[in-house]
Protein backbone atom coordinates (compact mmCIF):
# COMPACT_ATOMS: atom_id res chain seq x y z
CA UNK A 1 0.00 0.00 0.00
CA UNK A 2 2.87 2.36 0.79
CA UNK A 3 4.23 2.73 -2.75
CA UNK A 4 0.78 3.16 -4.26
CA UNK A 5 -0.18 5.73 -1.66
CA UNK A 6 3.07 7.60 -2.35
CA UNK A 7 2.22 7.54 -6.08
CA UNK A 8 -1.21 8.93 -5.33
CA UNK A 9 0.28 11.65 -3.15
CA UNK A 10 2.73 12.61 -5.90
CA UNK A 11 -0.15 12.77 -8.39
CA UNK A 12 -2.24 14.86 -6.01
CA UNK A 13 0.64 17.24 -5.42
CA UNK A 14 1.21 17.69 -9.15
CA UNK A 15 -2.51 18.11 -9.84
CA UNK A 16 -2.71 20.57 -6.94
CA UNK A 17 -6.50 20.57 -7.22
CA UNK A 18 -7.01 17.34 -5.30
CA UNK A 19 -7.23 17.23 -1.53
CA UNK A 20 -5.96 14.05 0.09
CA UNK A 21 -8.06 13.34 3.15
CA UNK A 22 -7.86 10.50 5.65
CA UNK A 23 -11.28 9.56 7.03
CA UNK A 24 -12.59 6.87 9.33
CA UNK A 25 -15.75 5.10 8.24
CA UNK A 26 -17.69 1.89 8.60
CA UNK A 27 -19.52 -0.07 5.93
CA UNK A 28 -22.65 0.19 8.06
CA UNK A 29 -22.37 3.95 8.00
CA UNK A 30 -21.85 4.00 4.24
CA UNK A 31 -24.88 1.75 3.71
CA UNK A 32 -27.02 4.13 5.76
CA UNK A 33 -26.22 6.91 3.30
CA UNK A 34 -24.71 9.10 5.95
CA UNK A 35 -21.36 10.83 5.90
CA UNK A 36 -19.73 13.16 3.43
CA UNK A 37 -19.79 10.73 0.50
CA UNK A 38 -23.28 10.10 -0.96
CA UNK A 39 -24.03 6.67 -2.40
CA UNK A 40 -24.82 8.15 -5.82
CA UNK A 41 -24.10 11.41 -7.59
CA UNK A 42 -25.25 12.94 -10.85
CA UNK A 43 -22.40 13.77 -13.25
CA UNK A 44 -23.44 17.41 -13.20
CA UNK A 45 -23.05 17.46 -9.41
CA UNK A 46 -19.43 16.31 -9.39
CA UNK A 47 -17.50 18.90 -7.36
CA UNK A 48 -14.70 20.73 -9.12
CA UNK A 49 -12.18 18.90 -6.93
CA UNK A 50 -13.07 15.57 -8.55
CA UNK A 51 -10.86 14.68 -11.50
CA UNK A 52 -10.93 11.87 -14.04
CA UNK A 53 -8.59 8.90 -13.86
CA UNK A 54 -8.29 5.26 -14.89
CA UNK A 55 -7.66 2.64 -12.27
CA UNK A 56 -6.67 -0.97 -12.88
CA UNK A 57 -6.98 -3.55 -10.17
CA UNK A 58 -4.54 -6.37 -9.45
CA UNK A 59 -5.45 -9.98 -8.97
CA UNK A 60 -7.28 -11.20 -12.07
CA UNK A 61 -6.04 -12.15 -15.52
CA UNK A 62 -2.61 -11.78 -17.03
CA UNK A 63 -3.07 -8.03 -17.29
CA UNK A 64 -4.13 -7.70 -13.67
CA UNK A 65 -7.33 -6.07 -14.75
CA UNK A 66 -10.08 -6.68 -12.23
CA UNK A 67 -13.39 -4.89 -12.59
CA UNK A 68 -11.99 -2.09 -14.72
CA UNK A 69 -10.56 -4.46 -17.32
CA UNK A 70 -13.94 -6.19 -17.31
CA UNK A 71 -15.45 -2.84 -18.26
CA UNK A 72 -12.86 -2.55 -21.02
CA UNK A 73 -13.89 -5.94 -22.38
CA UNK A 74 -17.52 -4.89 -22.29
CA UNK A 75 -16.66 -1.75 -24.21
CA UNK A 76 -14.82 -3.75 -26.87
CA UNK A 77 -17.92 -5.90 -27.23
CA UNK A 78 -20.05 -2.81 -27.62
CA UNK A 79 -17.75 -1.36 -30.28
CA UNK A 80 -17.91 -4.68 -32.11
CA UNK A 81 -21.68 -4.64 -31.97
CA UNK A 82 -21.68 -1.26 -33.66
CA UNK A 83 -19.41 -2.42 -36.47
CA UNK A 84 -21.71 -5.21 -37.66
CA UNK A 85 -25.39 -5.72 -38.28
CA UNK A 86 -27.41 -8.89 -38.31
CA UNK A 87 -28.10 -8.49 -42.03
CA UNK A 88 -24.39 -8.51 -42.85
CA UNK A 89 -24.36 -4.83 -43.85
CA UNK A 90 -21.92 -2.44 -42.26
CA UNK A 91 -23.10 -0.20 -39.48
CA UNK A 92 -21.71 3.19 -38.62
CA UNK A 93 -18.03 2.63 -37.85
CA UNK A 94 -18.21 5.18 -35.05
CA UNK A 95 -19.12 3.88 -31.59
CA UNK A 96 -21.25 6.07 -29.32
CA UNK A 97 -19.39 9.04 -27.85
CA UNK A 98 -19.92 7.72 -24.33
CA UNK A 99 -17.89 4.53 -24.99
CA UNK A 100 -14.62 6.39 -24.48
CA UNK A 101 -15.74 7.47 -21.01
CA UNK A 102 -17.22 4.28 -19.59
CA UNK A 103 -14.12 3.13 -17.72
CA UNK A 104 -13.40 6.46 -16.05
CA UNK A 105 -13.36 7.00 -12.31
CA UNK A 106 -13.74 10.34 -10.62
CA UNK A 107 -11.94 11.06 -7.37
CA UNK A 108 -10.62 13.91 -5.28
CA UNK A 109 -8.07 11.68 -3.63
CA UNK A 110 -9.97 11.11 -0.41
CA UNK A 111 -9.09 7.88 1.37
CA UNK A 112 -11.39 6.13 3.80
CA UNK A 113 -10.19 3.74 6.44
CA UNK A 114 -12.70 0.95 6.78
CA UNK A 115 -12.10 -2.13 8.91
CA UNK A 116 -8.40 -1.40 9.04
CA UNK A 117 -7.91 -1.01 5.25
CA UNK A 118 -7.46 2.08 3.11
CA UNK A 119 -9.94 2.72 0.29
CA UNK A 120 -9.77 5.40 -2.38
CA UNK A 121 -13.13 7.16 -2.76
CA UNK A 122 -14.26 7.16 -6.39
CA UNK A 123 -17.44 7.68 -8.38
CA UNK A 124 -18.04 5.80 -11.62
CA UNK A 125 -20.71 4.41 -13.90
CA UNK A 126 -21.72 0.91 -12.86
CA UNK A 127 -23.15 -0.75 -15.98
CA UNK A 128 -23.75 -4.30 -17.13
CA UNK A 129 -23.96 -5.64 -20.66
CA UNK A 130 -27.76 -5.32 -20.62
CA UNK A 131 -27.42 -1.64 -19.71
CA UNK A 132 -24.91 -1.08 -22.52
CA UNK A 133 -27.17 -2.81 -25.04
CA UNK A 134 -30.09 -0.58 -24.03
CA UNK A 135 -27.96 2.57 -24.18
CA UNK A 136 -26.50 1.64 -27.58
CA UNK A 137 -30.00 1.31 -29.03
CA UNK A 138 -31.13 4.72 -27.77
CA UNK A 139 -32.55 6.91 -30.52
CA UNK A 140 -32.29 10.07 -28.44
CA UNK A 141 -30.22 11.15 -25.46
CA UNK A 142 -29.18 8.00 -23.55
CA UNK A 143 -30.66 7.66 -20.06
CA UNK A 144 -27.61 6.98 -17.92
CA UNK A 145 -27.95 6.13 -14.22
CA UNK A 146 -26.24 8.24 -11.60
CA UNK A 147 -22.59 7.69 -10.78
CA UNK A 148 -22.10 5.27 -7.91
CA UNK A 149 -19.77 5.50 -4.97
CA UNK A 150 -17.08 2.84 -5.47
CA UNK A 151 -14.44 2.28 -2.81
CA UNK A 152 -11.24 0.99 -4.35
CA UNK A 153 -8.88 -0.83 -2.01
CA UNK A 154 -5.60 1.01 -2.30
CA UNK A 155 -3.44 -2.08 -1.81
CA UNK A 156 -5.20 -3.78 -4.76
CA UNK A 157 -4.57 -0.97 -7.24
CA UNK A 158 -2.31 -2.16 -10.05
CA UNK A 159 -2.04 1.16 -11.89
CA UNK A 160 -3.41 4.66 -11.49
CA UNK A 161 -3.58 6.95 -14.54
CA UNK A 162 -4.69 10.57 -14.10
CA UNK A 163 -6.50 12.11 -17.08
CA UNK A 164 -6.13 15.87 -16.69
CA UNK A 165 -7.39 16.51 -20.23
CA UNK A 166 -10.81 14.97 -19.49
CA UNK A 167 -13.19 17.58 -18.14
CA UNK A 168 -16.52 17.12 -16.43
CA UNK A 169 -18.15 19.08 -19.26
CA UNK A 170 -16.76 16.73 -21.92
CA UNK A 171 -17.89 13.74 -19.87
CA UNK A 172 -21.44 15.05 -19.57
CA UNK A 173 -21.58 15.96 -23.26
CA UNK A 174 -20.51 12.43 -24.23
CA UNK A 175 -23.18 10.90 -22.00
CA UNK A 176 -25.85 13.11 -23.55
CA UNK A 177 -24.87 12.51 -27.19
CA UNK A 178 -27.19 10.03 -28.95
CA UNK A 179 -25.45 7.02 -30.49
CA UNK A 180 -24.78 7.36 -34.22
CA UNK A 181 -27.53 5.89 -36.34
CA UNK A 182 -26.56 2.72 -38.12
CA UNK A 183 -26.70 2.56 -41.90
CA UNK A 184 -29.68 0.21 -41.82
CA UNK A 185 -31.75 2.68 -39.82
CA UNK A 186 -30.60 5.59 -41.98
CA UNK A 187 -31.43 3.70 -45.16
CA UNK A 188 -34.87 2.79 -43.82
CA UNK A 189 -35.45 6.47 -43.09
CA UNK A 190 -34.23 7.44 -46.56
CA UNK A 191 -36.59 4.96 -48.19
CA UNK A 192 -39.46 6.37 -46.13
CA UNK A 193 -38.49 9.91 -47.13
CA UNK A 194 -38.31 9.17 -50.85
CA UNK A 195 -41.68 7.39 -50.68
CA UNK A 196 -43.21 10.54 -49.23
CA UNK A 197 -41.53 12.69 -51.88
CA UNK A 198 -43.00 10.42 -54.57
CA UNK A 199 -46.42 10.65 -52.91
CA UNK A 200 -46.16 14.44 -53.04
CA UNK A 201 -45.35 14.18 -56.75
CA UNK A 202 -48.40 11.98 -57.33
CA UNK A 203 -50.57 14.56 -55.54
CA UNK A 204 -49.10 17.27 -57.78
CA UNK A 205 -49.79 15.14 -60.86
CA UNK A 206 -53.41 14.64 -59.80
CA UNK A 207 -53.86 18.42 -59.56
CA UNK A 208 -52.17 19.15 -62.90
CA UNK A 209 -53.97 16.96 -65.42
CA UNK A 210 -51.84 13.87 -64.71
CA UNK A 211 -48.69 15.60 -65.97
CA UNK A 212 -45.42 15.38 -64.07
CA UNK A 213 -43.82 18.68 -63.06
CA UNK A 214 -41.17 19.97 -65.44
CA UNK A 215 -38.63 21.81 -63.30
CA UNK A 216 -35.17 22.75 -64.42
CA UNK A 217 -33.43 21.01 -61.53
CA UNK A 218 -34.04 18.52 -58.75
CA UNK A 219 -34.06 21.31 -56.20
CA UNK A 220 -36.65 23.06 -58.31
CA UNK A 221 -38.77 19.90 -58.32
CA UNK A 222 -38.71 19.81 -54.52
CA UNK A 223 -39.69 23.47 -54.39
CA UNK A 224 -42.56 23.01 -56.87
CA UNK A 225 -44.16 20.27 -54.82
CA UNK A 226 -43.39 21.81 -51.44
CA UNK A 227 -47.09 22.57 -50.79
CA UNK A 228 -47.70 18.81 -50.82
CA UNK A 229 -44.71 18.01 -48.58
CA UNK A 230 -44.57 20.81 -46.00
CA UNK A 231 -41.23 19.53 -44.72
CA UNK A 232 -38.16 20.15 -46.87
CA UNK A 233 -36.18 17.65 -44.79
CA UNK A 234 -38.08 14.87 -46.56
CA UNK A 235 -36.40 15.87 -49.80
CA UNK A 236 -32.91 14.95 -48.63
CA UNK A 237 -31.24 11.58 -48.60
CA UNK A 238 -30.06 10.39 -45.20
CA UNK A 239 -27.00 8.74 -46.76
CA UNK A 240 -24.14 10.23 -44.69
CA UNK A 241 -21.86 10.04 -47.75
CA UNK A 242 -24.25 12.17 -49.82
CA UNK A 243 -26.25 14.67 -47.75
CA UNK A 244 -28.00 15.92 -50.87
CA UNK A 245 -31.51 16.29 -52.23
CA UNK A 246 -32.98 13.34 -54.05
CA UNK A 247 -32.53 13.66 -57.79
CA UNK A 248 -35.54 14.11 -60.03
CA UNK A 249 -35.68 12.30 -63.36
CA UNK A 250 -35.99 15.37 -65.59
CA UNK A 251 -36.75 13.12 -68.59
CA UNK A 252 -40.26 12.59 -67.22
CA UNK A 253 -40.74 16.31 -66.55
CA UNK A 254 -43.77 17.62 -68.43
CA UNK A 255 -44.74 14.07 -69.46
CA UNK A 256 -48.26 12.74 -68.93
CA UNK A 257 -48.25 9.71 -66.63
CA UNK A 258 -50.40 7.83 -69.15
CA UNK A 259 -47.70 8.25 -71.82
CA UNK A 260 -45.23 6.17 -69.81
CA UNK A 261 -45.92 2.57 -70.77
CA UNK A 262 -44.09 0.96 -67.86
CA UNK A 263 -44.26 3.50 -64.99
CA UNK A 264 -43.34 0.91 -62.35
CA UNK A 265 -39.85 0.55 -63.89
CA UNK A 266 -39.13 4.19 -64.78
CA UNK A 267 -37.41 6.12 -61.99
CA UNK A 268 -39.04 9.31 -60.75
CA UNK A 269 -36.75 10.11 -57.80
CA UNK A 270 -33.46 8.46 -56.87
CA UNK A 271 -30.39 8.85 -54.71
CA UNK A 272 -27.51 10.30 -56.69
CA UNK A 273 -24.83 8.58 -54.61
CA UNK A 274 -24.92 4.94 -53.53
CA UNK A 275 -24.73 3.66 -49.98
CA UNK A 276 -21.56 1.84 -48.88
CA UNK A 277 -23.04 -1.43 -50.15
CA UNK A 278 -23.77 0.09 -53.56
CA UNK A 279 -27.55 0.25 -53.12
CA UNK A 280 -29.79 3.28 -53.69
CA UNK A 281 -33.30 4.26 -52.72
CA UNK A 282 -35.43 4.84 -55.81
CA UNK A 283 -39.06 5.94 -56.29
CA UNK A 284 -40.77 5.10 -59.58
CA UNK A 285 -43.35 6.79 -61.77
CA UNK A 286 -46.20 4.68 -60.39
CA UNK A 287 -45.46 6.01 -56.89
CA UNK A 288 -43.83 2.97 -55.33
CA UNK A 289 -40.31 3.04 -53.91
CA UNK A 290 -37.72 0.44 -53.08
CA UNK A 291 -34.05 -0.09 -52.34
CA UNK A 292 -32.23 -0.98 -55.56
CA UNK A 293 -29.13 -3.16 -55.15
CA UNK A 294 -25.81 -2.46 -56.83
CA UNK A 295 -26.53 -5.30 -59.26
CA UNK A 296 -29.96 -3.89 -60.18
CA UNK A 297 -28.81 -0.31 -60.58
CA UNK A 298 -27.46 -0.55 -64.19
CA UNK A 299 -30.96 -1.45 -65.45
CA UNK A 300 -32.50 1.39 -63.48
CA UNK A 301 -29.87 3.74 -64.87
CA UNK A 302 -30.82 2.72 -68.42
CA UNK A 303 -34.43 3.62 -67.64
CA UNK A 304 -33.26 7.06 -66.50
CA UNK A 305 -32.12 7.78 -70.05
CA UNK A 306 -35.46 6.95 -71.68
CA UNK A 307 -37.17 9.81 -73.53
CA UNK A 308 -40.92 10.43 -73.64
CA UNK A 309 -43.33 12.71 -75.47
CA UNK A 310 -43.84 15.84 -73.48
CA UNK A 311 -47.34 17.21 -72.95
CA UNK A 312 -46.20 20.41 -71.29
CA UNK A 313 -45.05 23.14 -73.69
CA UNK A 314 -42.25 24.61 -71.58
CA UNK A 315 -40.40 23.94 -68.34
CA UNK A 316 -41.30 25.79 -65.18
CA UNK A 317 -39.41 29.04 -64.55
CA UNK A 318 -36.01 28.68 -62.97
CA UNK A 319 -37.11 30.82 -60.03
CA UNK A 320 -38.82 27.81 -58.49
CA UNK A 321 -36.01 27.31 -56.01
CA UNK A 322 -35.90 25.93 -52.50
CA UNK A 323 -34.18 29.08 -51.22
CA UNK A 324 -37.33 31.08 -52.06
CA UNK A 325 -39.56 29.00 -49.84
CA UNK A 326 -40.24 31.02 -46.67
CA UNK A 327 -39.13 29.36 -43.41
CA UNK A 328 -41.93 27.82 -41.39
Amino acid sequence: MGSMKRALCIFLTVASTFALAQNQATFEGLLSGGGQFPATMKPADLPASYKACKIKMAGTGTAGGGIFDMMGSMMMGLVGAFSQMGSGEQRSDQPPAFVAYLDLSWTNGSILQVAGSDFLVTYALDLGMADLATLSESKGKPAFPDLKLILVKVSAINSFQPLPSVTKEAFIKALETPPPASNDNLKTQSLSNIKQVALATMMYVADYDDVFPWPQSSRGAIAVQYPYMKDLALGKSTNPDANEYYRFNTNVGGVAQTDIEDPQSVPLWYEGKPWPDGSRCVAFCDGHAKTVSAEEWPEVEKALNMRFKRTAKAPLPANHLIEQIPPR
